[in-house]
């Protein structure tokens, strides 16, 4: 109870307190800098890629509370009932974390391209809504249609490819604990025969590997879900590494009574698109 609790404030005050200064810093931008972003962009990034941080966040720690006291006491109790039999768990516990990390670096990119099409989407959703008017005005709904459906088959082709890899991992990790309890079985029936432990200590032992070994799987999980959080962090950073390029004067400029009235403009140029005017 108390874990949820607080898993609740920390992860929910703290998404709370990014998107409170990103919006602060979003409305220090000059039209310079909101050329780099969209306005979906922008808006994905603060509710999205936030809410993501916060899943995050709770995840950790009401799963990290619990699994490293799971996986050290299920150790020290497997080792206690027969130290050779333990080494089952020095095997497997290499294996899992190989395969989460392959699988975590298979779809590292794979996030970070979801995050783009997202946006994408979202963007050409936007102008259309807006700009309804103007686009029946031109007779432009097939072009626009079109434009939409190029966009959302993009994001649906990157996203069956994040949840084909993801998929894979349950399964995967699966078998590998199934194969492992074969072992159990087998060896532990070895050391039956020859006197070693009982069939009691055995099936104690394989319990204590079920436990052992679900905590591995929930920290693989974490894993997985820092995996999709690190995109959102990059793009969140990405927005707050952007400064004004305005540079405010030091100290205000006041015109006075006897200040000419003159305005003169020298040495300016305008710049828009890597376009100098």
């Amino acid at each position: 109870m108390f874990c949820q609790k607080f898993s609740s404030f920390v992860s929910e005050g703290t998404g709370k307190d990014i998107r409170r200064e990103m919006f602060r810093h979003i409305n220090t931008y000059s039209h310079a800098e909101f050329d780099r972003f969209t306005t979906m962009s922008l808006t994905n990034r603060c509710v999205h890629d936030v809410d993501q941080i916060q899943t995050a966040i709770s995840a950790t720690i009401r799963n990290i509370a619990r699994a490293p006291f799971m996986l050290v006491g299920s150790l020290i109790m497997a080792i206690l009932i027969d130290p050779q039999l333990s080494t089952i768990f020095v095997i497997v516990g290499p294996i899992l974390f190989v395969v989460v990390f392959l699988i975590m670096k298979k779809t590292t990119p794979l996030y970070s391209q979801l995050k783009v099409n997202l946006d994408d989407v979202s963007n050409v959703t936007r102008e259309n809504l807006s700009g309804v008017r103007v686009v029946r005005a031109f007779n432009k709904q097939k072009s626009e249609l079109g434009r939409f459906k190029k966009e959302n088959e993009s994001f649906l082709q990157t996203e069956l490819k994040v949840g084909l890899i993801g998929a894979i991992l349950q399964p995967v990790l699966a078998i590998i604990v199934n194969f492992a309890i074969v072992g159990l079985i087998v060896f532990g029936g070895v050391r039956i025969n020859v006197g070693g432990l009982t069939q009691g200590q055995v099936i104690a032992f394989i319990n204590y590997f079920t436990q052992l070994a679900n905590a591995l799987i929930t920290i693989a999980r974490v894993f997985l879900i820092f995996t999709r959080t690190g995109a959102s962090i990059k793009r969140i950073d990405d927005v707050f590494s952007v400064q004004n390029s305005v540079v405010e004067p030091s100290k205000p400029v006041f015109l006075t009574a006897t200040t000419p009235a003159k305005i003169e403009f020298k040495d300016v140029c305008f710049a828009y698109k890597d376009i100098t005017v």
